[in-house]
């Protein structure tokens, strides 16, 4: 009898006993060491993850009891062994705000997602040329993508977000799971089934339809930044019709240059167009017998000429 009378002053037991011993622990590390000076008695603590070691069945309930023994007591898990082994309700831990809980881990998860929502918004609404399509200017279009979910992934890291001042419990929490995802995800090789903790795999769940979406915006971005160039293009570039030389010499016809140059308009090349010129010369300048007006059209000919067969090169 007094046996188990001391083995129960040895033990802590429902909500209020377990909130008052976190607050002693504050903003430090749930640790075992932390969890002990804070008042939590060590026999009972080494009970519970032996406990929980022995009835862990997931891979997520494994990870929790290898965190366990090695000291570490994450917020989901601890949650789950005050409710098991120390007659604590879950609804008080969770709006107890030494817990980050389920509202809180959505709150976080919006906010590292916000940044891909606006950018999925900004290219559905026809923007983001200036600012994604140079990367696919450089890159071919698969290099392109990988660079473009990088990015956004670094955009998330060092955007400010809510919690980078905050001082309470909440806000720790928030930073350390925000460095946790920081150095655990690679946004090239995202994987769902690659993950630690249960909010960790929602997260990354909710991070891979993010980044689908992105994607998705991206490509028809990028197709519709083509079309637009495309166009662009084809309006620029030569074609027959009435064309000026570059400088004050009369409206010339393309057609009618190559006719009068004796020259062919799909093969003609620009050493033809100078062998005629200087043939055609001889007869049609004012010193060798031909008028000004003739010599200054065979030139408004050699001039249209050349610009069309250099521009049908480029292109």
């Amino acid at each position: 009898m007094l046996h188990s009378a001391a083995s129960n002053s040895l033990r802590v037991l429902g909500d209020k006993p377990v909130l008052r011993l976190l607050e002693r622990v504050g903003r430090n590390p749930r640790t075992f060491v932390n969890l002990v000076q804070a008042g939590f008695p060590a026999s009972q603590l080494e009970r519970t993850r032996i406990d929980y070691a022995r009835t862990a069945e997931t891979p997520v309930e494994k990870c929790a009891a290898r965190r366990m023994n090695e000291g570490h007591f994450d917020d989901e898990d601890l949650a789950q062994v005050f409710c098991r082994y120390y007659e604590c309700d879950e609804w008080k831990l969770e709006n107890s705000p030494l817990f980050f809980a389920k509202l809180d881990y959505e709150r976080f998860t919006r906010s590292m997602l916000s940044p891909i929502e606006f950018e999925v918004e900004h290219l559905d609404g026809a923007a983001g040329e200036k600012k994604w399509g140079a990367i696919f200017l450089r890159y071919p279009f698969h290099l392109g993508m990988e660079k473009a979910k990088h990015i956004i992934w670094d955009e998330v890291c060092h955007k400010e977000h809510y919690w980078r001042n905050q001082s309470t419990y909440r806000g720790l929490r928030a930073q350390n799971l925000f460095q946790y995802l920081g150095a655990r995800i690679d946004p090239s090789s995202l994987d769902i089934e690659i993950f630690f903790f249960n909010w960790e795999r929602e997260f990354r769940m909710r991070l891979a339809a993010a980044m689908r979406k992105f994607q998705e915006a991206l490509e028809h971005g990028v197709r519709r930044w083509q079309d637009v160039r495309n166009r662009e293009k084809r309006r620029a570039r030569f074609t027959p019709g009435n064309f000026s030389a570059p400088d004050d010499s009369p409206l010339v016809e393309i057609r009618e240059a190559m006719r009068h140059l004796g020259l062919d308009f799909l093969t003609a090349t620009l050493w033809e167009l100078g062998r005629n010129y200087r043939r055609l010369s001889k007869t049609a300048h004012p010193d060798h017998g031909g008028s000004d007006a003739s010599f200054r059209y065979l030139s408004a000919c050699r001039e249209i000429v050349e610009v069309w067969i250099r521009r049908r090169r480029l292109s």
